[in-house]
């Protein structure tokens, strides 16, 4: 995480469903430099 993340860039990965504004789990694993597996096992 030396980087900083364009914030166009992350603007550009935010979904709107059903009125909720949304980012996919690859994205998110992306941008804190894990894998997706990774992520998910910390939300749980």
């Amino acid at each position: 995480m030396n980087e900083l993340v364009n914030p166009k860039e992350i603007i550009s990965q935010i979904y709107n469903i059903r009125g909720m504004k949304v980012m996919l789990d690859f994205h998110l694993a992306g941008i804190y430099e894990v894998e997706t597996r990774v992520l998910k096992q910390q939300v749980k």
